[in-house]
């Protein structure tokens, strides 16, 4: 038969039945030929009573749509279509003979409940063995409305394709009393069941063949089930080898438990039978099919797989129910699904229907845990009774210049790499930083610049606040010492030292400028080495040899502002007397250092002070711009910068909040946490917290300080002046995303020893580890769920992964380390054990082959290695998040998740029916080009540095060595 026959004729929804006559009664239902109504209800009376009383009013509509189908589909469309519908009514006519009349036209008040004489004697003739003792032999056995298929085999022409050529059926299949001569044994032995996938891969397919598959598998174990390699549309129960063929799902699997059990009444009428046909069918046929239809079902009997109602009620049942786990069918459905012929069944049709899932519609749906995500407060934060509240500072950068990237990596990145942790753990933290304004070098400098020292201050303070916004610096507040607040703040611990006896006034010998009027700093003062003669000596250091020098040592000393020579003079200045406060301190640092973990280099540099016992130092300075000295007889001096300085971390947290004092003098339920490069040590270990003590106030005083080394730039140092090095204005002008940057800076961090900056290491841990490793790993698992399962989470068991548990192992292994890295702020260790948890989220996703081939054959496997996926993916979001916020986000976006909170153990997070976003590319490749361009780049001296870098546009490669779709 041509396909546009079989195409038509899969419209019908005609049940022939070989030799069956049946009192038919009257039913008013409208036949449209085009828009007939697909049924499964099979085997039942009125169908061929309704199709038979209409046939008349069919062929008439066949006639009045032979112009529309010659129009649309042309003239051997309807040449196909009127054969078809003459072969259709030729078989109606010749199993029912009783239905028509002498003249042809359907009689349906008197019809024959037997067979014709001339038919009798046909079939005689054609089967001369078999012996027919009279026509009533031939007169069907009913029981109640449906046919007795035991009794007589059937053919069932439904709603999947078929191929059967109605003029050529066997008639030795189609007299009943012939069919009463063959054996139940023998029927099974001759029996066959072919099982082919459906081209059109519905969910239909699969139903109908896993009724199929487990009522073979429970009756008839030893029929061998085959699948059609050219992958025909056809599902068919043959017998004999060509004889009749059952198409319907619903009838073999009554045909197949007749066969086994000789009961009959599997072909009766059944409540859950009717279900499956009025409700499942009609559900599953739309895509309309959800977890509210069940309440249609109502209860099943106990679990019972040769019961064909259950059978047929768990087939079409299961897309809906196998990754549900808490209906209140999931028990019956759990235990039924596990006995073993039940399973075998499953096992073959879920592989070898070639049925192609239909994913959920996406309806943007949210479903993840409660109380996985990150808590917010709202306003200004301030310590909570029973939560770790936790203040966190990095040292103040100065404001006379642009901070290079040791800067940033040393201080600000590294405390804002905390401070996330710390707020995606839920804790309490705030983070306070800002500019250091006061002192020489800003005085100094504004001279140089022809501004005024506020000036200066307020172009520098928006410098620096830029950077810090470009590179994604989280501050809660970023202020700024030159504000009353500090004044006020400082001059009130000084006066507390004053009068608590720890101040001394002491005369100092220091050089002054008479062109400027001024007394200099020591690194203001230049002239010859008195050890190399190097003519450009500082007078704090020779930068040829390397020296540590007094500025009264150098030869021929000269102002760097002027050239003039300057002189000696002797002025009155304020001291503290570490001395007197040593003992204090010195206790307070040896259980402090251990108690919060100070990193070693801050304890070296620390115990090397103490070793040599604390003296005087001055903290009063011959300047205009700083803090006044609350003394009479010292209106023109003001304190100097690193006794004011570290106060700042205070003023500014006053500026931030007027309830500063719970956060700075309350040590029983804050801790502070301070990050700096190893050179701010000891003003930060010895002078600060000498000030608190000497107050005699309650502070809240250091629990922790992390401080890095030196990060040198290409195997040498960073220079403004000799434009050597990235600054951080100039990171925005590569073009290279905030995330990378921050990401290769913590993964350099000077921690323990020096480290180097490489353009080299930072293309390729650009391209090799977040392009290839994390990038690739989202990319990937998001373009899949969207493509195949419409971005909709699957419902799914871990049970269906086999390897889940050692995942899950290695997955806690990991995040138990990130936390105690993170705990004990380890930064760099904690990025690498993040970017291992991307890796192991990339190698589930391999060692599982997460493809076409696993979405289709494995389906359960692939639910859970896609939803477990998924919430790896949500876990690095989180893990990463302090490190590269903006690209955590992203991964959110993907999502379509809250915030994580950085959790303790791995976790399913993600819920089936949650539907997520568009994915998005991470991360580009960077041209390897690049390198040596810039680094020739950043090695241009000053007077060759032009105002813009000159940025070339390269064509970059985007990660996704995605699963092919």
């Amino acid at each position: 038969m041509s396909d546009s026959r079989s195409r038509i004729l899969s419209q019908i929804p005609l049940i022939v039945m070989p030799g069956k006559y049946i009192k038919p009664h009257p039913v008013t239902l409208p036949f449209d030929f085009e828009q007939l109504p697909v049924s499964t209800q099979i085997f039942r009376e009125q169908e061929l009573d309704v199709l038979i009383s209409h046939l008349d009013d069919l062929r008439e509509n066949q006639q009045q749509m032979a112009d529309h189908v010659r129009d649309r589909y042309g003239e051997t469309a309807l040449r196909n279509r009127s054969r078809l519908f003459d072969d259709w009514e030729q078989n109606i006519r010749r199993v029912a003979p009783g239905y028509f009349g002498a003249d042809g036209k359907v009689n349906i008040m008197t019809p024959t409940r037997h067979h014709g004489e001339h038919e009798i004697q046909k079939e005689r003739e054609q089967h001369a063995d078999t012996k027919l003792k009279s026509a009533e032999d031939c007169e069907p056995q009913l029981t109640g409305a449906s046919y007795d298929l035991a009794n007589l085999p059937g053919l069932v022409i439904g709603t999947t394709p078929a191929t059967i050529d109605m003029k050529n059926l066997s008639p030795k299949i189609l007299t009943p009393n012939n069919f009463k001569t063959i054996k139940y044994t023998e029927l099974v032995i001759s029996m066959s069941l072919q099982l082919f996938g459906s081209s059109d891969g519905s969910v239909l397919s699969l139903v109908s063949n896993l009724k199929v598959s487990i009522a073979a598998a429970v009756f008839s174990p030893g029929l061998q089930l085959e699948v059609d390699a050219k992958g025909k549309s056809k599902l068919a129960l043959q017998v004999n080898n060509g004889g009749f063929e059952l198409y319907e799902p619903n009838a073999i699997v009554k045909y197949l438990a007749a066969t086994k059990t000789h009961d009959r009444s599997v072909f009766g009428k059944h409540e859950l039978i009717d279900k499956d046909e009025k409700i499942l069918y009609p559900a599953l046929k739309s895509n309309q099919i959800d977890l509210s239809i069940l309440s249609q079902i109502g209860s099943i009997p106990s679990a019972n797989a040769e019961d064909v109602s259950q059978i047929i009620i768990f087939s079409s049942l299961y897309p809906l129910l196998s990754k549900q786990t808490d209906t209140e069918l999931s028990g019956w459905f759990k235990t039924f699904s596990e006995i073993p012929t039940v399973a075998k069944g499953i096992n073959f049709a879920t592989k070898n229907c070639g049925y192609q899932r239909i994913p959920e519609k996406n309806t943007s749906k949210v479903n993840v845990v409660e109380g996985c995500a990150v808590v917010h407060s709202e306003g200004k934060l301030k310590p909570k009774p029973n939560e770790r509240n936790i203040l966190i500072t990095s040292a103040l950068p100065y404001v006379n210049n642009v901070p290079h990237l040791g800067n940033i990596v040393g201080s600000v990145l590294s405390a804002d790499i905390y401070a996330r942790y710390c707020k995606r753990r839920n804790y309490n933290a705030i983070y306070i930083c800002g500019t250091d304004e006061y002192g020489t070098a800003t005085e100094t400098k504004a001279l140089e610049d022809k501004v005024t020292p506020q000036e200066l201050c307020d172009k520098y303070h928006a410098v620096h606040s830029d950077v810090y916004k470009w590179f994604q610096i989280g501050f809660d507040y970023f202020g700024r010492t030159t504000t009353p607040k500090q004044t006020e703040i400082a001059q009130e611990m000084f006066l507390k030292l004053y009068n608590n006896g720890y101040l001394e006034e002491k005369v100092m010998k220091q050089l002054f400028c008479p062109v400027h009027k001024g007394f200099l700093a020591d690194r203001y003062v230049e002239g010859e080495c008195p050890r190399c003669h190097y003519e450009d000596a500082r007078g704090d250091q020779c930068d040829k040899c390397g020296n540590l020098l007094d500025p009264f040592e150098l030869i021929n000393p000269r102002c760097k502002l002027d050239g003039h020579t300057p002189e000696p003079r002797e002025s009155n200045h304020i001291f503290i007397s570490l001395d007197k406060l040593e003992p204090e301190v010195r206790k307070w640092i040896g259980e402090a250092s251990e108690k919060g973990k100070w990193s070693k280099n801050s304890k070296t540099i620390t115990n090397s002070w103490l070793k040599e016992g604390l003296q005087p130092r001055c903290i009063t300075r011959d300047l205009t711009w700083g803090t006044p000295v609350p003394l009479k007889g010292f209106e023109n001096k003001v304190l100097y910068v690193w006794f004011d300085a570290p106060i700042g971390y205070v003023s500014i947290t006053a500026n931030y909040t007027d309830e500063w004092r719970d956060w700075w003098q309350n040590p029983e339920h804050v801790q502070l946490y301070q990050f700096m490069g190893k050179d701010n040590v000891p003003f930060h270990t010895v002078v600060f917290p000498s000030t608190e003590i000497g107050t005699k106030q309650k502070w809240t005083m250091l629990h922790h300080l992390n401080t890095t080394e030196y990060l040198q730039y290409e195997g040498g140092k960073f220079s403004k002046s000799r434009g050597i090095g990235v600054f951080g204005n100039n990171a925005e002008a590569t073009g290279v995303s905030p995330s990378v940057w921050r990401y290769y800076l913590a993964s350099v961090r000077p921690e323990n020893q020096d480290s180097q900056f490489s353009w080299y290491e930072f293309v390729t841990r650009n391209n090799s580890e977040l392009l290839a490793n994390l990038g690739n790993f989202v990319n990937r698992l998001a373009k899949f769920v969207i493509a195949k399962y419409n971005g909709v989470v699957p419902s799914f068991r871990t049970e269906d992964c086999p390897v889940y548990p050692e995942l899950l192992k290695d997955l806690n292994s990991l995040v138990k380390t990130y936390v105690d890295d993170m705990e004990t702020v380890h930064l760099r260790k904690g990025l690498e054990t993040a970017m291992m948890i991307s890796a192991r989220g990339n190698l589930f996703l391999q060692e599982n082959k997460l493809d076409n081939s696993l979405y289709n054959d494995f389906p359960e496997k692939s639910d859970a290695v896609v939803a477990i996926g998924l919430n790896i993916v949500y876990l690095v979001s989180a893990v990463i998040a302090p490190y590269m916020p903006e690209t955590s986000k992203q991964i959110e976006e993907i999502l379509r998740v809250p915030e994580l909170k950085i959790p303790d153990e791995f976790g399913l997070w993600i819920q089936p029916g949650h539907c997520i976003g568009k994915a998005q590319y991470l991360f580009k490749r960077i041209d390897e080009k690049k390198i040596d361009e810039w680094r020739n780049f950043w090695n241009l001296k000053p007077s060759h540095f032009p105002e813009e870098l000159p940025i070339r546009e390269t064509d970059h490669d985007f990660e996704g060595m995605a699963v092919e779709i």
